[in-house]
């Protein structure tokens, strides 16, 4: 099964977090990719909730619900402060797993990843396709500040052949880079196709399967019956 990983695609409903870095664009340039204080989003907090979701690209053509669904970040803290530090995920919407403050400000000054793994109700492709980020907050005292540099979404699911039209599974799935590929694609070729796909990866006990699958889709046979 492939795994995909998505950055945000745009800003959700809550959008609390604010922008810095050099490099710094947008909010969703700025967690786009793991470069460091180059290009952030944080928030300073003495007692307030700061939440910040994000809408990440609609994954469609799949089997539902999906194997696994993750939402992670890259957050580090620039001030510790002197009372109690949250940093909880939001999935769907919803704050949802568990506390990451302590370990970001154990792993201080430098960057800690973060995660919140789907529970199995969280696995429903409306879910997975919902509104995803992050709470942080300090519960009072003189303030914490986090920096979160990437966020990005992984998840891993099977194709639904019934959604996929006139195509097959991996010929479907390689098809993004079909001008790449051309028609004599070779075996040994493949993990070479897997890693142009980027954000999509293929196993390589999937190999063969997809490199079948892609000379079926370029050199289709047609079989006549007989008069």
């Amino acid at each position: 099964m492939p795994t995909q990983r998505d950055v945000p695609s745009g800003i959700g409903t809550r959008d609390d977090w604010s922008l810095y870095g050099p490099g710094a664009v947008s909010k969703i340039q700025a967690v786009s990719g793991n470069d460091g204080d180059n290009s952030v989003i944080f928030m300073f907090s003495h007692g307030a909730s700061f939440v910040q979701t994000f809408t990440f690209p609609v994954i469609a053509g799949i089997t539902d619900p999906v194997s696994a669904a993750t939402i992670g970040a890259y957050a580090r803290q620039y001030q510790r402060g002197n009372a109690q530090r949250y940093f909880i995920f939001y999935w769907n919407g919803v704050e949802i797993g568990s506390d990451w403050g302590s370990t970001i400000d154990a792993g201080d000054p430098a960057y800690v990843s973060c995660n919140y793994n789907a529970a199995a109700g969280g696995l429903v492709l409306a879910v997975v396709n919902g509104q995803h980020g992050f709470t942080a907050k300090a519960a009072s005292g003189t303030g914490w500040e986090v920096w979160v540099t990437h966020v990005y979404r992984d998840v891993t699911y099977a194709f639904n052949p019934a959604a996929i039209t006139g195509d097959t599974q991996f010929a479907h799935l390689i098809g993004s880079i079909a001008a790449c590929i051309g028609a004599n694609l070779l075996l040994r070729e493949m993990p070479a196709v897997s890693r142009a796909l980027g954000n999509i990866r293929l196993l390589p006990s999937e190999y063969e399967q997809a490199w079948r699958e892609w000379r079926a889709y370029k050199h289709p046979v047609s079989v006549y019956g007989s008069r």
